[in-house]
């Protein structure tokens, strides 16, 4: 069970295949793999190195647009490449 420091969730165990997937496709109204969001930030926090390398050039993870650029509305766009560039992040 990942242990809680300063009441930010740690989540340092390998993730599962759904895990990953959540963190990177983020399906919305589905029931989510990680106890809360808290949960799930710490995951992605401790995963991102590794996830960033995962989708193609000019998309980023759904769990960036979150938690990073706090921009949900983009996790799922299928022209986040028009957003990055916008933000001079090509």
């Amino acid at each position: 069970m990942p242990a809680r420091r300063r009441g930010v969730a740690r989540v340092t165990h390998e993730l599962t295949l759904q895990e990953d997937f959540e963190l990177l496709i983020w399906m919305g109204g589905r029931p989510s793999h990680f106890r809360d969001d808290a949960e799930r930030e710490a995951a992605w926090h401790h995963h991102r190195e590794r996830l960033m390398e995962l989708p193609p050039a000019g998309a980023r993870p759904a769990a960036w647009w979150h938690y990073e650029q706090r921009e949900p509305e983009w996790a799922n766009a299928t022209n986040q490449a028009v957003r990055l560039k916008e933000l001079g992040l090509d």
